[in-house]
């Protein structure tokens, strides 16, 4: 009996292919060999789940290795067309309204979720970076906190609405609480840990 090389899921002579999808972006694919060909998923390199026989299996994930880090920052890139890093080492989102967070000092998946929780927070919520005296304004900034909010939540795997990114935002934003931040992180993105912490409900 043999056994796929990343997962130790059990593989059947019978089995055509293999077919995996990735718990982060949805992405799923068919391939020819009897076993993965990637260790992490290829377009946003999180934790890949195997199906075989109905059964599921994560692949373990090595939070800072660094070909890791540099494929997740090119996955979140994909999900903000235009977005480019300067001269300077900043991921710029958004250049209209200087949406950016620095990349110097992302070393693991863990602190690069953090700086994206932390620093577009507020694009999500409540930025106006169009001002809010005429209805054009106010209708960009609107759709400028859609594409950022939604940017996010699916590259984190959530579905946290505006109010919801107000919240985190006002607990977490700008580097507030580095600890609480990796702890909201670590729990799969659980309000319920900022609301512990903080003391509401």
């Amino acid at each position: 009996m043999k056994t796929c090389e990343y997962t130790q899921t059990e593989i059947l002579e019978k089995d055509l292919g293999s077919t995996w999808k990735c718990s982060a972006c949805g992405t799923v694919e068919v391939h020819a060999g009897r076993t993965m060909p990637y260790k992490y998923c290829p377009y946003c390199a999180a934790e890949i789940i195997k199906f075989h026989k109905f059964e599921s299996v994560k692949a373990k994930l090595n939070d800072k290795d660094p070909v890791t880090v540099a494929a997740a920052i090119l996955w979140f890139m994909r999900l903000f067309p235009g977005s480019f890093i300067n001269s300077s080492n900043e991921l710029i989102l958004d250049r209209d309204s200087n949406t950016y967070f620095g990349l110097s000092s992302i070393t693991s998946l863990t602190t690069l979720r953090c700086k994206i929780i932390e620093q577009i927070s507020r694009a999500a919520s409540k930025s106006e970076p169009y001002g809010n005296r005429s209805k054009k304004s106010i209708e960009k900034n609107i759709a400028f906190q859609t594409r950022m909010r939604e940017g996010i939540n699916q590259y984190l795997g959530t579905k946290f609405t505006q109010e919801e990114w107000l919240y985190i935002y006002t607990y977490l934003g700008n580097g507030i609480n580095r600890p609480l931040c990796e702890k909201f992180v670590d729990s799969g993105y659980d309000t319920n840990v900022i609301r512990r912490v903080k003391g509401n409900t």
